[in-house]
């Protein structure tokens, strides 16, 4: 048996546990020069396909560079504590998980550029972890009163802009589609019943209109003579098509006079929400069961 180190009874009574101290960041090993880590950025940059994924990771780096100096730490003496404490704080400022995650991605490949370079001898954030943020929304759920009365809004207007506002506002109710999905519909993206898109992402997605959107929409173009193209127009004497942007702006704010509203589609209260996926291939899925 190892003779107890001396102090090392008190500390087990105390309840201390004797674990060292982190070093100081001026106490911390760095190994390369400024010469060397220059070279191992340039090396990575270098090696990014495209101008835009140069610009990113650039950016990134900057930012988690600016945040260390005003930690006084620089990025060859950080640890993985300091790399952690990183991705919190950009929790903490609210950015998205994917933001996180991007981040945190960025400084694990410029770490082993670092690595493989001989400017560091460890990655420090390849064991960080970006962390979960508050599954809270950020707009909030709109009640069914709240319903009641966006579609009451909408109703009110029967000359051409209040009838085009109606079927855009009925399109982010019933079809659950970001307003700017909304704004790029055009007379031939239908198949029958069937509305075809681009979501985000540059995806394609079907839904499968109820029949009272379908005579919504059929009302409208009779009435604003609308044969092809778009089918939000920005006014009569303008056919361009509306933005997504004017979608929210006039269709939201002003024919409702709420702000609760996110701005890439409306929040349903979770009695009334329903998942509007595109549907698998030769069975459209019912874009939405409630009226407004």
């Amino acid at each position: 048996m190892k003779p107890p180190v001396e102090g090392q009874g008190e500390a087990v009574r105390r309840g201390v546990a004797l674990i060292p101290a982190p070093p100081s960041p001026a106490a911390r090993v760095v190994l390369g020069d400024d010469a060397g880590l220059e070279a191992a950025l340039g090396d990575l940059w270098g090696r990014l396909e495209s101008a835009d994924s140069q610009r990113g990771y650039k950016d990134d780096w900057r930012r988690y560079c600016a945040w260390l100096t005003a930690q006084a730490l620089e990025p060859r003496a950080a640890d993985v504590g300091d790399v952690q404490r990183y991705v919190n704080h950009l929790r903490d400022k609210g950015q998205s998980k994917a933001t996180r995650a991007r981040a945190l991605s960025v400084l694990r490949e410029v770490y082993r550029a670092l690595v493989v370079g001989k400017v560091v001898a460890v990655n420090p954030a390849r064991e960080v972890k970006a962390g979960r943020a508050s599954s809270d929304p950020r707009t909030p759920w709109l009640n069914e009163g709240q319903l009641q009365a966006f579609g009451a809004a909408l109703a009110a207007g029967d000359d051409w802009r209040g009838r085009r506002d109606r079927l855009a506002g009925l399109c982010l109710v019933l079809l659950g589609w970001r307003r700017a999905e909304v704004a790029r519909i055009a007379v031939e993206h239908f198949n029958g019943n069937v509305l075809y898109g681009i979501a985000k992402g540059n995806k394609k997605r079907a839904a499968a209109v109820p029949q009272r959107l379908m005579d919504e929409f059929k009302e409208w173009r009779a009435f604003a003579g609308i044969e092809d193209g778009p089918v939000f127009l920005r006014s009569a004497d303008d056919r361009r098509p509306m933005s997504g942007k004017m979608i929210y702006e006039v269709v939201v704010a002003e024919a409702c006079g709420t702000t609760q509203w996110a701005r890439h589609a409306p929040r349903h209260p979770p009695e009334l929400r329903h998942h509007h996926r595109a549907p698998r291939r030769g069975h459209p899925r019912r874009a939405g069961g409630h009226g407004t």
